[in-house]
């Protein structure tokens, strides 16, 4: 395991301080989860855009039109 060493103002490091202890956690286990989902929104977005990135915009408006233009059924209204 690494070693990381983080300088956070007084009040960032209060409001990580609060987080952590509604979550019952401690601060740098915390920290850590925080940071770990950080990196995985990041390399999500990412993925995403180069998903993004190979859409056929004709294609789906194509699927999309095979979508019969009807109310429905009163099972499926919220």
């Amino acid at each position: 395991m690494t070693t990381l060493e983080l300088h956070l103002d007084d009040p960032s490091f209060g409001e990580l301080a609060q987080l952590a202890a509604a979550a019952k956690q401690p601060v740098d286990a915390f920290a850590e989860n925080a940071l770990r989902e950080a990196v995985a929104a990041y390399r999500d977005r990412d993925y995403l855009a180069t998903r993004a990135a190979r859409a056929d915009d004709a294609a789906f408006a194509a699927v999309l039109a095979k979508i019969p233009d009807v109310e429905p059924d009163p099972q499926d209204r919220w």
